[in-house]
């Protein structure tokens, strides 16, 4: 992977950012969108594949819609809405991990 990008002129090579590749005209920062199941195929992807931009916007949305919540609700439906029907160990420490700035 490395080697191919490599190959990408400077100015257009993608960057390395959490983790996940970004095309060199996005900034995290500024990227507010996430992806449901519905929209990649119907496939859900793993946790690994999610990056934590899209956690974080997809959480956002969901106080937008409903308001406040407690934690642990904010981290069920999150999930939910990249296809996770429970929180087991692993998704709850992502989870976790990638909301702890939200306040109950």
């Amino acid at each position: 992977m490395i080697e191919c990008i490599k190959v990408i002129p400077p100015d257009k090579r993608p960057t390395l950012q959490n983790g996940f590749y970004w095309s060199s005209k996005q900034y995290t920062s500024m990227y507010l969108v996430f992806r449901t199941p519905a929209e990649i195929d119907n496939e859900p992807r793993t946790i690994q594949e999610i990056p934590r931009e899209e956690i974080v916007n997809a959480a956002n949305a969901l106080i937008k819609t409903w308001g406040t919540m407690k934690h642990d609700e904010l981290m069920k439906e999150t999930a939910k809405l990249f296809g996770f029907n429970r929180l087991g160990p692993t998704l709850k420490n992502v989870m976790k991990d990638h909301l702890r700035d939200f306040k109950e």
